[in-house]
């Protein structure tokens, strides 16, 4: 529902008898009617049969003859809680308005936040691939020693000139310190 009809409507109730609306129930002397709070007739839903006689009910021939007779009664019930109905259902869609506009912030800020989040996983998972390249010598070589010999422990001396030169060395230091030494 748009601001502007929320307005037309809100206008079309202010301009309106104020206060509740009562349904009066129509019988064989009256149709169905609404009234205000403080009395008087709202509007009717029903006309007399003739208008120049009294009605039945007071000694005249006039009838009320119902407008939409199967309907009428229903008619004046709704019309009579409309009053303040429309109100509180213009109250209730202003007030999801908000909260849908509020909810569609937050998601487009989760939605900044996620892509933030990938981003910054995306370069973990790069900087893990950098340091798995940069360590990629020291693991073939330990693998050397993992041949089944039991000749070698953790704490046994190598002679790395063979197999590690001062560029994997550094690539090592720059990937464990962070620095791009690719």
């Amino acid at each position: 529902m748009t601001h502007e009809r929320i307005k037309e409507l809100r206008a079309l109730c202010d301009a309106a008898t104020p206060g509740e609306w009562g349904l009066v129930k129509g019988n064989d002397h009256h149709g169905p009617y609404i009234e205000a709070c403080c009395g008087g007739t709202i509007a009717d839903f029903y006309m007399m049969s003739d208008t120049s006689s009294l009605s039945i009910r007071n000694g005249g021939t006039s009838r009320p003859i119902w407008f939409m007779p199967e309907e009428a009664q229903a008619n004046a019930a709704l019309a009579a809680a409309s009053r303040t109905a429309i109100p509180d259902l213009l109250d209730e869609v202003e007030r999801l308005q908000a909260e849908l506009k509020s909810v569609l912030g937050r998601e487009t800020a989760l939605r900044a936040r996620h892509s933030e989040i990938v981003a910054e996983y995306t370069e973990a998972l790069n900087h893990i691939e950098h340091l798995r390249e940069a360590l990629r010598p020291f693991v073939e070589q330990a693998k050397s020693y993992d041949d089944g010999d039991d000749d070698y422990s953790d704490d046994t001396p190598l002679d790395c000139a063979d197999f590690i030169n001062v560029g994997d060395l550094r690539r090592a230091r720059a990937a464990l310190e962070g620095k791009d030494g690719r």
